[in-house]
C-alpha cells in the first residue's frame, strides 16, 4: 500500500490549511444554466450547484494567512483557479458524506481517532492550560555553551556514488575501464542517479547511490580527499580500492559557518519550548493508570520489535488508540534547522514516543471526567473536527482513486517493471560481528597489532574469538543487517562494510574512542524479483515517479465528470472590483 504521506506534496497543491466545512457543505445554489453564462456571484458551476466567489475568497484568505509573503496581483488569478479547483473536488469527494464523523471514522480508522484526539486535547488544554512557563536568557546562553559544538558547523557536502566490486581483482582496469565509461555517460548527460540504480554494487543503490550529508572525519581518508576536492556537480574520476572502484558526485555544498548566540537564540527558545511542554505533559499524566490492553513499552523494545516484525507493529495502544512503528519513524524525523540538528536521533524518537503517549492519556481522562458532556463543548469539538477532518478524509479518498487508477492498467504496470528490472531486488543481507578495542595511550602502536591479527584472520590462521582475547578486546555481538540498518551506521562504517567481498574482515578503524574490526559472517546477494512478488513495490515506485501526472489525471476526471466550469471573468471582475492590481497587503482584506 502506498504511505498516504507520500500523496501530501501532490495534494498540498489543491488543499491548504484553514478551509471549514461550511464551504463544503452549503451547496443549495441553482444548477449552471443551459447557456454557459456564470451565475451571480459564482467563481465556477458543477451540475451540483455552484461554487461561490465568497467560499473562494474565505478559502484564499485562510491559505494566504499561512504564508510568510502577500501574492502580487499577477499571481491572484492563478489563486482563485487553484483554490476553486481545490473547493470543487473536495465538494465532489465529499457530496455523499452526509454523516460527516461516520463516514471519517470508517475510512480513517485510528487516524480519525489520533485527529479527534488532538482537537479534544487542544479543547480541553483551552479550559484546563499548561503553567505558563517564561525561557529566561540565562537558558538560552546555558544551552548554546552546552551545545557549542552544534553551532559551529563543518562544511558539508551531499555525496553520491556508484560502487563495483573488482570481478577480476588481478585486473581492477576491468572495473576501472567500466566507471570509466559511465562517467562519460554522466558527463553527457545522462542522470548520475539513475545510472547508480543500475549499476552500483553498494547497498545505497536504491536511492541513486545516495552517502548523505558528509563532514570531514566522517569517512575512510582516500574517499573523504576526494569528496572534499571535488568542485560542485561534479563527478570524479574512478577512485581504485583494495575490493572495488568508486565514481564520486557531490550535488550540494553548505559551507562551513560558526552560528552565533544571536543567530541561534530563536531555534534554541523552540527546542527549550518543546522541551518544558513535553516535561508539563509528563507531571500531568504522571498519576494516569493504564487499562487492560493497554501497551507502553521502552524504547529498546521498541526498535527490536520494529527491527523483527516491520513498520504496521503496533508500539503503543491507549485504549482504542494506536500507534504503529512507521508512524513512529516519521513522527521522529526532524529537519535541520539552520543547518543544525539540536536533538539527537534517540532523542526525538524518546520524545515522540512520549508526546504521543501522554496527550492520548490525557485525552482518555477528559473523556473520564465528562468534559465533553456539555452541549457547548460538545459543538465546538464537532466543529473543529469537522474542519480538521474534511482535509484528511478528501486525502483519502483522492488516495484510493490514484491507486484503483494504477490497478486499473496491469500491463503498464508490467511494462514498468520490465523497464526496471534493476529496481526489484531482493534486499542486500549481512551477518555482521567483529571487536573493538580501547585506543589507550599508544593508539600508533596498537593499530600495526590489530592489522597484523586481521591478516591472520583472513589467511584463516586465526579465528575471531582468538584474536579477541588475544587483544583483550570487546567483542562486538553478531547480527543481519538489511539496507536501512546499514544505512543507519555511520557512513565510514558503511562504506568499509560494502568493500568487503562476499564474506571477510574491513580494514581497522577508529570510531569513538574505539578501533574496530568487522566481520562479514554471512551474506545473502540481492537477486531480481519476479514481478508478482514485486508488485507492491512496483506500485510505490510506479506512483513516485507519476505522482503529480496521476494525481492531476484523477483531478481532470472528477471535475469533467461533475460538469465543472470555471468562470474567469467573474473572477476578473471580483478582482477588479477589490482593487487588486494595486500593491495587495493583509490577505483579501482590501477595499477599492
Amino acid at each position: 500500500m502506498i504511505c498516504r504521506q507520500a500523496l501530501l506534496p501532490a495534494l498540498r497543491i489543491l488543499i491548504a490549511p484553514g478551509l471549514t466545512a461550511c464551504l463544503l457543505f452549503a451547496c443549495s445554489e441553482p444548477s449552471p444554466e443551459p447557456d454557459g453564462a456564470a451565475p451571480a456571484g459564482a467563481a465556477a458551476s458543477l451540475r451540483s450547484g455552484t461554487l461561490g466567489l465568497e467560499e473562494v475568497e474565505a478559502y484564499l484568505r485562510a491559505q494566504t494567512a499561512a504564508d510568510d509573503a502577500s501574492p502580487t496581483a499577477e499571481e491572484w488569478p492563478g489563486r482563485y483557479r487553484r483554490a476553486t479547483e481545490a473547493l470543487a473536488v473536495e465538494r465532489i469527494l465529499l457530496e455523499d458524506a452526509d454523516d460527516f464523523a461516520a463516514t471519517a471514522r470508517e475510512e480513517l480508522g485510528s487516524e480519525f481517532l489520533r485527529l479527534t484526539c488532538d482537537v479534544e486535547l487542544e479543547l480541553y488544554l483551552a479550559e484546563n492550560p499548561l503553567p505558563e512557563r517564561r525561557i529566561e536568557e540565562e537558558e538560552i546562553t546555558g544551552f548554546y555553551e552546552e551545545h557549542r559544538d552544534t553551532f559551529e558547523r563543518q562544511e558539508q557536502r551531499l555525496a553520491w556514488h556508484i560502487f563495483r566490486r573488482h570481478e577480476n581483482p588481478e585486473h581492477p582496469e576491468e572495473t576501472l575501464a567500466l566507471l570509466g565509461e559511465l562517467r562519460e555517460r554522466i558527463l553527457g548527460g545522462e542522470s548520475f542517479r539513475r545510472l547508480a540504480e543500475t549499476y552500483s554494487q553498494s547497498e545505497n543503490r536504491m536511492v541513486g547511490g545516495h552517502l548523505g550529508w558528509m563532514v570531514r572525519g566522517k569517512l575512510p581518508p582516500d574517499l573523504e580527499t576526494v569528496v572534499f576536492t571535488l568542485e560542485l556537480g561534479a563527478v570524479s574520476e574512478p577512485l581504485s580500492t583494495s575490493s572495488g572502484a568508486f565514481l564520486v558526485h557531490v550535488s550540494d555544498i553548505i559551507p562551513g559557518i560558526s552560528i552565533s548566540l544571536d543567530e541561534a537564540q530563536a531555534v534554541i527558545a523552540q527546542r527549550l519550548g518543546e522541551q518544558i511542554v513535553l516535561e508539563q505533559l509528563r507531571e500531568r499524566a504522571a498519576d494516569l493508570p493504564l487499562a487492560d490492553g493497554d501497551l507502553v513499552l521502552d524504547l529498546a523494545e521498541i526498535r527490536r520489535r520494529i527491527q523483527a516484525q516491520g513498520a504496521e507493529v503496533v508500539v503503543l495502544r491507549i485504549g482504542e488508540m494506536e500507534l504503529r512503528g512507521g508512524e513512529l519513524l516519521e513522527l521522529a524525523e526532524t529537519e535541520p534547522v539552520m543547518g543544525v540538528e539540536l536533538a539527537t536521533p534517540e532523542e526525538r524518537f524518546d520524545e515522540a514516543y512520549h508526546r504521543r503517549l501522554y496527550r492520548q492519556q490525557l485525552c482518555r481522562q477528559a473523556r473520564a471526567e465528562g468534559f465533553f458532556e456539555t452541549p457547548e463543548r460538545e459543538r465546538a469539538l464537532d466543529r473543529r473536527l469537522r474542519r480538521v477532518g474534511v482535509g484528511e478524509l478528501v486525502e483519502h479518498r483522492l488516495e484510493d482513486r490514484i491507486l484503483a487508477k494504477i490497478d486499473e492498467d496491469p500491463e503498464a504496470l508490467r511494462s514498468f517493471f520490465d523497464d526496471h528490472r534493476h529496481l526489484f531486488q531482493s534486499p542486500l543481507l549481512m551477518r555482521v560481528g567483529g571487536m573493538a578495542v580501547g585506543l589507550g595511550e599508544t593508539p600508533e602502536n596498537l593499530l600495526p597489532r590489530v592489522e597484523a591479527i586481521r591478516q591472520e584472520l583472513v589467511a584463516g590462521a586465526l579465528d575471531l574469538p582468538s584474536a579477541i582475547e588475544r587483544l583483550d578486546a570487546e567483542p562486538i555481538p553478531s547480527r543481519w543487517l538489511d539496507p536501512n540498518g546499514l544505512l543507519a551506521l555511520e557512513p565510514k562504517i558503511r562504506v568499509y562494510l560494502t568493500q568487503v567481498t562476499g564474506t571477510g574482515y574491513t580494514v581497522p578503524f577508529q570510531q569513538n574512542g574505539l578501533l574496530q574490526l568487522l566481520h562479514v559472517m554471512e551474506r545473502q546477494e540481492p537477486a531480481l524479483l519476479p514481478f508478482e512478488q514485486a508488485l507492491e513495490r512496483v506500485r510505490d515506485e510506479f506512483y513516485r515517479r507519476r505522482q503529480q501526472e496521476l494525481f492531476s489525471e484523477v483531478k481532470d476526471e472528477l471535475l469533467e465528470a461533475a460538469g465543472y466550469r470555471y468562470h474567469p471573468e467573474a473572477v476578473a471582475e471580483h478582482l477588479a472590483n477589490l482593487g487588486i492590481g494595486r500593491p495587495i497587503t493583509g490577505g483579501l482584506s482590501l477595499q477599492p
